[in-house]
């Protein structure tokens, strides 16, 4: 054996092959060992050899879980029995409040800020992450796209969606968890469409890093997210959110939510909504008429004025059009 043969005075022995063939085989044994068991101490695939990474993934495959129950029979804006009261009134009085921009052009002007983003889809390969059962733009991206995959938690919305957007050859759907690099392995996407996605990531980080991971070089994301910066937001927020229903997956976006986005992309554009629109709200409680009309116009002012990552934290909502670093 080789350790009586290396306590030996002068000249080492050659080593024979019996023995290097020996010690390559340990060697193997010891490798594969090792990363079985960092397999079953991590859980989930370790993304980037990070043990911290590989920890909030798992926290939220686990919250995931649960989200992925609710949403197959619920909404996120809508009352429900799965509701607590407090969930429900405050829903209630959410759609009674933002009411004011029913009957307006804002959503539609949303829509075609995102188009403009979008631009030519022909030739790449598209990701709608958070799809449910589609947004205004799925049948738009299943026709236009190289490749369009969608993925969602809920097996009924991606059933939806399949009616909508049929099955052609470049058409992928998924019920499936998007932080799963097991279930989920598609990657090398040129553009990655998240409409209020984003905020239901408890580790905003971790979430950053699977998005960096799956986009080609060069690859864009464009995101649409309520906001918590501006202090009337975080207060009611803070009040409501004990008796919140889905708080577990409910993370509108702090302060260092959009500095921790301003810095780990390039921002090639901005939008903030309802900065100076919310108001209208309060307008709209005394007029609804006069509510929607000045939500109309005091949009279109957003739209001009907050367009810089300064503006963003005064609304209530922000959408990103972001390019991954070189």
């Amino acid at each position: 054996m080789l350790a009586p043969a290396l306590a030996q005075d002068g000249p080492a022995p050659a080593i024979s092959a019996a023995d290097t063939a020996w010690m390559m085989a340990t060697t193997a044994s010891l490798a594969l060992q090792t990363c079985r068991l960092l397999s079953d101490n991590c859980g989930p695939k370790l993304r980037g050899g990070n043990p911290l990474e590989a920890q909030k993934i798992s926290e939220m495959l686990e919250i995931n879980k649960d989200q992925k129950n609710y949403y197959e029979v619920a909404s996120g804006g809508s009352t429900h029995e799965v509701n607590s009261a407090a969930t429900n009134t405050w829903r209630r009085l959410r759609s009674r409040v933002l009411g004011v921009f029913d009957g307006t052009a804002v959503a539609k002007s949303i829509d075609d800020l995102h188009r403009q983003w979008m631009g030519d889809l022909s030739g790449k390969k598209v990701l709608e992450l958070g799809v449910g059962n589609g947004s205004p733009f799925s049948r738009e991206m299943a026709h236009s796209a190289r490749e369009y995959v969608a993925i969602d938690l809920s097996q009924s919305r991606i059933d939806e969606l399949r009616k909508k957007v049929g099955t052609a050859e470049n058409v992928k759907l998924y019920a499936t968890d998007f932080l799963s690099a097991e279930a989920f392995p598609e990657e090398k996407f040129d553009l990655i469409y998240a409409m209020a996605v984003f905020h239901h990531f408890k580790h905003l980080d971790a979430l950053l890093d699977v998005v960096e991971r799956k986009l080609a070089p060069g690859g864009q994301v464009i995101t649409y997210d309520p906001v918590k910066v501006w202090w009337g937001a975080r207060l009611l927020r803070a009040a409501f959110r004990p008796f919140q229903t889905d708080a577990a997956w409910e993370h509108p976006f702090a302060e260092q939510s959009l500095a921790t986005i301003e810095k780990r992309f390039r921002v090639l554009h901005c939008q903030g909504i309802m900065g100076k629109a919310k108001w209208a709200c309060i307008a709209g409680a005394i007029s609804p008429a006069a509510g929607r009309r000045l939500a109309q116009q005091w949009h279109e002012d957003d739209l001009r004025t907050m367009t810089a990552t300064r503006t963003l934290r005064s609304c209530l909502q922000v959408s990103y059009h972001l390019q991954k670093m070189p």
